[in-house]
């Protein structure tokens, strides 16, 4: 099955967390998607994956090895020609993906990332307090250190991923931030997206 955008979607013990975080892919308005839900050897979430009924959801159960190489794993039965990613306790918004594939047509750019929301919740899961993180723009320069962009808030040309060699399975904290930063440096084009698409948990 063919598509524009692959999206990632590596998991691991978040059951409670996961069908919302699948559900707010399939509520895209962009419907040429196809997501890749990666299970890293946590508690079997198939259930979940074909409850929703959905042809275009493909589910792999793997052994524990960790966030990278689930990643790695991903890219590589990834075919389209742009890579998306979802975290598997988070949302992201119905309009998320066609506004990034939509400013990627629009510019030219390989690398598009847009902004988010930071969300803090009491245990009954109501909103304590909510902002905008990462609304800079956020050059490579300017992300050595710090970073500045959320993983789910990208969206890039998946031949990126042949120059930086994919994510790194040494390291076990930071893994987004080391990916991104690698993909940031070897982007002809990258883009900033000025819109909340999706909200951090």
């Amino acid at each position: 099955m063919s598509s524009q955008i692959d999206v990632i979607l590596p998991t691991y013990n978040r059951r409670p967390y996961l069908p919302r975080a699948i559900d707010c892919i399939r509520r895209q308005t962009f419907r040429d998607w196809r997501l890749l839900v990666v299970n890293d050897g946590g508690e079997d979430v198939a259930d979940i994956v074909t409850g929703f009924d959905d042809g275009r959801i493909a589910y792999f159960n793997r052994p524990h090895a960790g966030k990278a190489a689930q990643l790695n794993f991903a890219l590589s039965q990834a075919t389209a020609p742009f890579i998306a990613y979802m975290d598997d306790d988070d949302e992201v918004f119905p309009g998320h993906l066609e506004k990034l594939f939509a400013a990627a047509q629009r510019v030219g750019a390989d690398f598009v990332y847009s902004d988010t929301y930071l969300t803090v919740l009491d245990a009954d899961g109501s909103v304590v307090r909510r902002t905008v993180e990462n609304e800079l723009d956020a050059p490579y320069d300017a992300i050595r250190i710090f970073n500045r962009i959320n993983h789910k808030q990208i969206l890039h040309e998946r031949n990126l991923i042949e120059r930086t060699g994919g994510y790194d399975e040494s390291m076990r904290v930071l893994i987004d931030f080391d990916g991104i930063k690698r993909l940031l440096a070897v982007a002809r084009h990258p883009f900033h997206l000025r819109e909340i698409t999706g909200e951090h948990f």
